[in-house]
């Protein structure tokens, strides 16, 4: 039941370029192809998983660091996704990606998962598109940063496709 899971947290976005091609809606990873206290959403894994799915396209939240180094985090906060990367404990206080160094969320914060091998840090954002390239995924960009649009192109070339909403 586990491997069903991925394709119910799926995004179809529509696009609306004016060509052919764009009148069929393309299924997106949301967050990666992620399983509930396995693998990790928005984790290296996560895109790996929805290439073996055969998904297309992964989207991915991206965030800077008190640092401005871009990473990829949904929530404003690690507190969801992780944990204490000493004991595996639950984080007490908020920890605000925005508001903590890059180098303190590496190594003081894992990602939950009772899977201990998929207990990992959280990920740049050019760490998940050299993992996108790797796998033959279309990245689809949730970003406000245009140093991540940037980045894309240089890693990606046109095979990108960023958004931003603003319902924070």
């Amino acid at each position: 039941m586990k491997r069903i899971i991925p394709l119910l947290f799926s995004v179809l976005l529509v696009s609306c370029s004016g060509s052919t091609e764009s009148l069929y809606p393309a299924v997106t990873a949301h967050r990666g192809c992620w399983i509930k206290d396995l693998v990790p959403e928005n984790s290296l894994e996560a895109v790996r998983m929805a290439a073996r799915f055969h998904y297309p396209a992964v989207e991915m939240d991206v965030k800077y660091t008190l640092d401005s180094v871009m990473v990829i985090m949904h929530d404003k906060t690690v507190n969801r996704t992780m944990r204490n990367a000493s004991d595996y404990s639950v984080i007490a206080e908020p920890v605000k990606v925005a508001s903590t160094a890059f180098e303190d969320l590496r190594n003081a914060y894992v990602f939950a998962s009772e899977d201990s091998t998929q207990r990992v840090q959280i990920p740049t954002l050019e760490e998940m598109l050299l993992c996108c390239k790797e796998c033959g995924i279309h990245p689809v960009l949730h970003s406000k940063i245009p140093a991540s649009y940037d980045m894309a192109q240089r890693i990606m070339g046109d095979d990108w496709t960023a958004f931003n909403a603003d319902y924070d």
